[in-house]
């Protein structure tokens, strides 16, 4: 049986790990960037810099802990890609900027296509954390609810990008930073709280 108590500690154990990423991935890069705009040539260049921290951060753990990170991965290697871009386009930013909304809206469509084949992503995931029961996934009612988990998480994926491609196209490169993490914040916490609620809120029958 799938007990609540047994997936809180899996949500307090993911949490904690994810404050320090949010840290390199959030708070670094904008500090970062922050100090560097006054010493390197061009906004590019430190947004660059900036953003290779979390890129590296991604790298090391994947080494600590010899296992791929697939997501993370996607997003080194799309970094990789946009600072490629940038250089061969002449130098510009706005490759730096689109990057993250790239991934976003690629793993979003991803998680509503595995809705549509019935194989949800959020039920690959507590298969993965070994959550509860393994028997209880086989339930409709149970793989129902991962589906509609599932389906909000690409939804506000695809949202978080569309959002981001539209302040990367309307802000200065300072102002893009520090709204572009107060946008994926607020989408994160829209999205624990959704999540929580289709999960949590009845008992699984």
């Amino acid at each position: 049986m799938m007990q609540r108590a047994e997936m809180k500690q899996h949500s307090r154990q993911t949490l904690k790990k994810g404050i320090p990423s949010l840290v390199v991935n959030w708070l670094i890069p904008l500090v970062l960037y922050s100090l560097l705009r006054g010493i390197v040539a061009t906004d590019t260049a430190a947004l660059a810099i900036s953003g290779a921290v979390p890129a590296l951060w991604v790298i090391v753990q994947m080494l600590g802990v010899r296992q791929i990170d697939w997501i993370g991965l996607l997003g080194a290697a799309s970094f990789g890609a946009a600072c490629l871009i940038s250089v061969l386009s002449g130098g510009g930013s706005m490759p730096l900027k689109l990057y993250h909304p790239v991934v976003a809206c690629l793993i979003g469509v991803v998680a509503l296509a595995s809705v549509a084949i019935q194989k949800p992503l959020a039920l690959i995931l507590f298969r993965s954390l070994k959550a509860g029961d393994p028997e209880r996934f086989n339930k409709l009612v149970v793989r129902r609810k991962f589906s509609h988990a599932t389906s909000v998480f690409g939804s506000l994926f695809i949202m978080d990008g569309i959002v981001h491609v539209i302040i990367a196209f309307s802000l200065s490169t300072g102002m893009f930073l520090i709204w572009s993490r107060i946008v994926t914040l607020v989408m994160l916490a829209v999205l624990v709280l959704a999540v929580r609620y289709i999960l949590w809120q009845k008992k699984y029958d």
